[in-house]
């Protein structure tokens, strides 16, 4: 671990998760795009760049997969040829909220429907706009990079398997 690195705060606690979720659960439909995109970075634990630019056709026809494209994700070009695309399965629940947030009637979020997983009357969502949401949710107790950190923390540390840190990263 690289004791210079910067550490996002995180939620460690069965209480800072519920708080949180709870929060986000409270928000005014006209921000389901961006409630949808939290918990789908909370629960894959992308970047906010990669939740941003993810699209429908790096789903499987089912949502039970993400297949994030290499040269999309975080890394430096040289190391392009010897990366893999990045394959996520996604869990029920993500699955679903997925597939009803697809089909939604919701004329914030149906509006401006594009390739884009994440897009409302705006068009498609920008990171500063998810950080900033995820900040208000939490009353700026997290970032969605902090997300990554609470995701890695609760799969590495607090579940009975413990998912070895190689997976996590």
């Amino acid at each position: 671990e690289n004791s210079a690195a910067t550490h996002y705060p995180k939620l460690v606690s069965l209480d800072d998760l519920r708080d949180f979720f709870k929060s986000l659960s409270e928000q005014d439909e006209s921000k389901i795009t961006y409630s949808v995109a939290v918990i789908f970075c909370a629960v894959t634990g992308l970047r906010v760049e990669s939740v941003v630019t993810t699209k429908w056709s790096y789903f499987s026809e089912d949502f039970s997969t993400l297949t994030y494209p290499k040269s999309k994700l975080k890394g430096e070009l040289s190391t392009e040829g010897r990366r893999e695309d990045l394959v996520l399965p996604i869990p029920p629940i993500l699955q679903e909220i997925l597939q009803r947030y697809k089909a939604t009637t919701n004329p914030f979020a149906a509006f401006r429907r594009t390739e884009y997983v994440f897009s409302g009357i705006r068009g498609q969502i920008k990171s500063d706009g998810l950080r900033k949401f995820v900040k208000e949710v939490s009353r700026d107790r997290i970032t969605p990079h902090g997300l990554r950190g609470t995701l890695a923390t609760w799969a590495k540390k607090r579940l009975e398997h413990q998912v070895p840190l190689f997976y996590v990263k």
